[in-house]
C-alpha cells in the first residue's frame, strides 16, 4: 500500500509538471523565429541599401581632387679640378615647383618653373653668389596629353615635356634636358612582358622664321621591352633612332651671362659705365664648319638594356648602351657606357664608365658635368645615395675622367636635397 501511495505521488507530480515544460519549450520556439524573422529584416535592409550605394551617382570631385602640387630643393657643393688644378669650387642651389593637372579622364596637363643660370637646357642650378642676389626663374615644363579611350596604353603628350623615351643612362641626354615637340608613347603589359613604343616629332631651333622646311627639327622612334625572366629577374631590351634635319649647317647657340659692369674711358676722357657680358658658344665638342655652324648631321641610332637581379642580401642591375652617329662624313661617331649599381634598405649606389667620342651626340644636350660637360670625353662615374629621412636625401658623385683636350677632369658633387 505504502507503496503504491508512493508511486501514485511521483506520477501525479510528473503530470502536473508536463503542461509547464510544453509551454516552455513552445515559448523558446516562438523566440527563436522571431530572432531569424528580424535579422532577414535587417539582411533585406542592408541589400537595399548597397542597390542604392551602386546606382547612386558619383560625388564629382572638387578641384584639389584634380591637382597635384610637387617639388624639389636641393643644396650642393661643387669642386671641379683639371690637370691637379681646382678650377671651380662654389655652392650652388636648385629648385623646382610644378602643377600637375588630371583635366578629366582623358586629359593631364603640367607646368612647372626651375631656377637656372642662364636658358641652358642641361642644368637649373644657380651659383650662391653676387651678394644675396634674387635669383632667376624659368618655364621648365609645359604640357598636355591626351589617354585614347579606344586604345588601351596609348597617351599623346605636345609641348615642354619630361624626356618621353625609356633609358637607362644619361649617355645621350642630360637629365634635365625637357625637349619640345609632340609624342605619341605606348606602354602595354602582357603576360610575361611589357611593351614600349614612342613615336615622337620635335623642335630643336627656328632657323628660319619664312621657310620651315629648314628648321632644325628630330623625328624620333623607339621599340622596347620589359621581360620577367622570373620572380627576382627583370631584363630590359630597347633601341631607337633620333635623326636630326637641317642640322648641318645651322648655326651652334650661344650663351650669354651677365658678369657686372665696369668704367671705361673714352677718347675724350670722358668716364663711361658699360655691361659686362660673357658670350660662349655652346658647340661643347661637336665638330664646327669655322663658321660658328655644325659641321656634320646627326642621325644617332641606339641600342641600350639593363638586368635588375631582386634576388639575394642585396639587389643590383647591370645596364649598358651605345649609340652611333649614322650620318654621313662623321669620323668620331661612337658613343659606349657600361655600369653597374645596387640598393640596399637606405643606401643606393651605381657606377658607370663611359666613351663619347666628338660628334657621337649633340653637346650642347650632353650630361653637362661629365668631363666638363658635352662630348670628346671618357671616364668613370661613382654616385652614392642615402636616405636620411623620408623625403630628404644626400648624395655624393665623383667623376674621374679626361675631356676632349686629354686633361684630366675631376669633378666632386656633394647634394643635400628634399621632395615635397
Amino acid at each position: 500500500m505504502k507503496k503504491n501511495f508512493v508511486y501514485g505521488i511521483v506520477l501525479g507530480i510528473a503530470a502536473s509538471a508536463l503542461p509547464g515544460f510544453a509551454a516552455e519549450e513552445v515559448d523558446e520556439t516562438t523566440a527563436l523565429r522571431e530572432q531569424v524573422r528580424l535579422q532577414q529584416q535587417q539582411l533585406e535592409a542592408i541589400g537595399k541599401r548597397l542597390d542604392e550605394i551602386e546606382t547612386a551617382p558619383a560625388a564629382e570631385k572638387s578641384w584639389a581632387d584634380h591637382i597635384a602640387i610637387k617639388g624639389d630643393i636641393r643644396a650642393r657643393f661643387e669642386n671641379v679640378g683639371i690637370d691637379d688644378t681646382t678650377t671651380k669650387s662654389r655652392l650652388r642651389a636648385r629648385a623646382r615647383i610644378g602643377v600637375y593637372a588630371d583635366v578629366n579622364d582623358r586629359v593631364f596637363a603640367g607646368a612647372r618653373l626651375a631656377t637656372g643660370s642662364d636658358e641652358s637646357p642641361t642644368s637649373t642650378n644657380q651659383s650662391l653668389e653676387d651678394f644675396a642676389n634674387k635669383r632667376a626663374v624659368w618655364l621648365d615644363l609645359m604640357y598636355m596629353g591626351y589617354t585614347f579611350e579606344k586604345i588601351d596604353g596609348l597617351q599623346a603628350v605636345v609641348g615642354k615635356m619630361k624626356q618621353p623615351w625609356e633609358q637607362v643612362s644619361d649617355l645621350m641626354y642630360d637629365s634635365d634636358v625637357n625637349p619640345e615637340g609632340l609624342n605619341f608613347g605606348y606602354e602595354k603589359e602582357f603576360d610575361a612582358f611589357t611593351l614600349i613604343a614612342n613615336l615622337g616629332y620635335f623642335s630643336w631651333q627656328d632657323k628660319v622664321s619664312d621657310n620651315p622646311a629648314t628648321d632644325a627639327i628630330m623625328g624620333a622612334g623607339q621599340l622596347a621591352a620589359k621581360v620577367d625572366l622570373g620572380e627576382h629577374l627583370t631584363w630590359t631590351l630597347g633601341g631607337g633612332a633620333f635623326v636630326y634635319d637641317n642640322i648641318a649647317g645651322t648655326e651652334i647657340p650661344v650663351s650669354e651671362s651677365d658678369n657686372g659692369t665696369t668704367t671705361i674711358t673714352d677718347d675724350n676722357g670722358d668716364a663711361q659705365t658699360v655691361q659686362i657680358v660673357k658670350t660662349k658658344t655652346l658647340s661643347n665638342g661637336n665638330t664646327e664648319d669655322g663658321n660658328g655652324n655644325w659641321q656634320y648631321g646627326y642621325g644617332l641610332i641606339e641600342g641600350f638594356t639593363k638586368l635588375d637581379i631582386k634576388n639575394g642580401v642585396v639587389p643590383f642591375y647591370l645596364y649598358g648602351d651605345y649609340i652611333v652617329n649614322a650620318a654621313d662624313g662623321v669620323d668620331e661617331d661612337t658613343a659606349w657606357l657600361v655600369g653597374a649599381g645596387l640598393k640596399y634598405k637606405k643606401l643606393g649606389f651605381n657606377y658607370n664608365y663611359r666613351d663619347l667620342e666628338a660628334d657621337a651626340v649633340i653637346g650642347l644636350l650632353a650630361d653637362s658635368d661629365f668631363s666638363g660637360g658635352g662630348t670628346g670625353g671618357k671616364g668613370h662615374k661613382f654616385q652614392l645615395k642615402y636616405a636620411l629621412l623620408k623625403n630628404w636625401s644626400a648624395g655624393l658623385t665623383y667623376f674621374i675622367t679626361e675631356n676632349r683636350s686629354a686633361a684630366d677632369v675631376n669633378t666632386f658633387l656633394a647634394d643635400l636635397a628634399v621632395k615635397f
